[in-house]
């Protein structure tokens, strides 16, 4: 219970009350805060980010570091964060969305979460919307995307991005000698496979925007 340990103890260090960190996150009570504490729920990353903010403290160290321990008391220390290309408009899991004219912002993971992706240029972060991929990858969850990643090294069953038209899903890839497959992996059946035969200009119809190499539930 190192996470809920080190947000009680920050908290009560700084004198802040559950109220007061929930109005910062935008909740309406505690009982969100208190359910962080008890270890009965973890905060998302975007809450983690907030967290790591009102605390003053490296998310890593929120994260996995026993911070009641003197030793391990690492205030202000934030070497381990880095900022990446953010769409703030959802892909679909699901329902179409349009990626035309789509700007970036950027947004600041800790390395532990993208792991041996960490301050990869080629990493986009933007939010799912929708449950075709529920089973894994719940609605409004944060997805990290390696663009520019080759075709020829995706392997079926990979979680993609697709562009077909400027409508962007994200789905499992994959390939036959004939046909190229995006399939949902949902809790309603009622989404299907999204099937493409395979010919010499496929790929000027569907464009492969990254592969999935991280996603973060909402909780």
């Amino acid at each position: 219970m190192t996470l809920a340990d080190n947000i009680r103890f920050l908290r009560k260090k700084k004198n802040m009350s559950q109220d007061y960190i929930a109005e910062k996150l935008g909740y309406k009570s505690y009982t969100t805060i208190q359910k962080w504490e008890s270890g009965i729920s973890e905060p998302s990353l975007e809450k983690l980010h907030e967290l790591s903010k009102i605390f003053n403290v490296d998310i890593d160290y929120l994260i996995s570091k026993d911070l009641t321990k003197p030793e391990n008391e690492i205030i202000g220390k934030v070497e381990t964060i880095n900022s990446y290309k953010y769409i703030p408009d959802p892909v679909s899991a699901g329902n179409l969305e349009n990626m035309e004219g789509q700007k970036y912002s950027s947004i600041s993971i800790p390395n532990n979460f993208l792991g041996k992706y960490a301050n990869n240029p080629d990493i986009i972060i933007m939010k799912v919307n929708g449950d075709s991929m529920n089973k894994i990858i719940p609605n409004e969850s944060l997805i990290g995307i390696l663009e520019n990643f080759p075709l020829c090294d995706l392997k079926n069953g990979d979680i993609v991005v697709f562009n077909d038209n400027y409508n962007c899903f994200v789905k499992r890839f994959y390939k036959t000698d004939t046909k190229i497959i995006f399939r949902p992996e949902s809790t309603d059946e009622s989404f299907t496979d999204i099937t493409f035969d395979i010919t010499e200009d496929i790929f000027t119809t569907v464009k492969i925007v990254g592969k999935v190499v991280m996603y973060n539930v909402i909780l």
